[in-house]
């Protein structure tokens, strides 16, 4: 896993800038409300400004963490998020098409039918139909 991470200079630099505008945005926005915690956030904004711009051996560490941490969230979202959504959605949706008999697909078979073939009305050639299909 560790060696898939890009930790380039230029790479450690703009997670240094992103988390340094992230912080200082936060930092803001509690500035504004009244919270005694915008230090903290100017203290983290100055560092990770600091830090990206010309201290890369000291973000380099904390990058590739973050970076450990972003593929386990990937992991976590791919595997159960995604698998949550299928079984709990997709399947009830499946369930109830089936309870009500629809056949959105056009899969029943039919012993009294010739062919499956579904005709289509041809329509005039315009150029234009082709410049934008869905």
């Amino acid at each position: 896993m560790t060696d898939k991470i890009n930790a380039s200079r230029k790479e450690v630099r703009k997670f240094g800038i992103m988390f340094a505008v992230i912080c200082a945005i936060i930092g803001g926005y509690l500035l504004y409300k009244g919270a005694d915690a915008w230090r903290w956030l100017a203290v983290g904004s100055a560092f990770f400004l600091g830090t990206g711009l010309v201290g890369y051996p000291l973000l380099k560490p904390i990058y590739i963490g973050w970076m450990k941490f972003a593929f386990v969230l990937g992991w976590v979202n791919t595997r159960i998020l995604l698998g949550l959504f299928f079984y709990l959605v997709l399947t009830s949706v499946g369930l109830v098409l089936r309870l009500l008999g629809k056949d959105l697909l056009n899969l029943k078979f039919d012993r009294s039918s010739t062919t499956y073939w579904v005709k289509k009305e041809r329509a005039a050639f315009d150029p234009k139909r082709y410049e934008r299909l869905f």
